[in-house]
């Protein structure tokens, strides 16, 4: 299905869920959205939907499609900024960070988004082996990598603490935010009132922070 949305063609991918009561929309990028809606609504009865509701489209599309993700056309994020890819048949496999352009080497053209990842990942492994003082400081017994198409981190209650591959894509400021937003939930597995309080003791700007998160996508 395809929409127009602030005047901007769109490209609309159905999910019908047997669970869905409502329907939901998330934009991939400012061409895309996934729209989930109930699985007896039919084309034309979305359709009527989308059109009484189109402000409340405009408003979804006008917050979510300004986010960053971490993959964008040619371009991939790191430390907040994007880099421009720059494909370089060879064969050997390397990645060369030059200025603000990353040259990817590689025989096959297709293995490029998978070398990126990977590069990425092994920059959020020596960041996060730079912040070992902080970990050992709180009694933070295991920091891992796991990856997760919806969240940065997680904290269990056996004081493991995880991030996601593609912390290295965010701010400085919002890893460090990270950091202290998981070591919270040792006191608090939870986002009561009490979390709250001891993220904003150990990271005072917090709400700032959290919503500046919520500008970038995994992807």
């Amino acid at each position: 299905m395809d929409l127009i949305v602030r005047g901007v063609n769109v490209k609309a991918h159905i999910i019908k869920g047997r669970s869905a009561r409502i329907v939901t929309a998330k934009f991939l990028n400012k061409n895309e959205v996934e729209l989930r809606v109930p699985a007896r609504m039919g084309e034309a009865e979305l359709q009527l939907f989308l059109t009484k509701h189109n402000t409340w489209l405009e408003r979804v599309y006008k917050k979510q499609s300004l986010r960053k993700p971490v993959f964008h056309n040619s371009r991939v994020l790191l430390n907040g900024e994007y880099l421009k890819v720059e494909y370089v048949e060879n064969t050997v496999h390397k990645i060369e960070l030059i200025g603000s352009s990353l040259f990817v080497h590689s025989p096959d053209i297709l293995a490029l988004k998978d070398m990126i990842s990977r590069w990425i990942e092994e920059k959020t492994r020596e960041y996060l082996k730079e912040k070992e003082h902080i970990f050992r400081q709180y009694g933070v017994r295991e920091v891992a990598v796991k990856a997760s198409k919806t969240r940065w981190g997680y904290c269990t209650s056996k004081r493991k603490i995880a991030f996601n591959p593609f912390l290295a894509s965010l701010p400085e400021r919002l890893r460090e935010y990270l950091i202290f937003h998981e070591i919270a939930h040792l006191y608090e597995l939870n986002h009561s009132w009490r979390y709250k309080a001891k993220l904003e003791e150990l990271i005072p700007d917090y709400k700032a922070r959290e919503k500046e998160l919520k500008g970038y996508v995994i992807s």
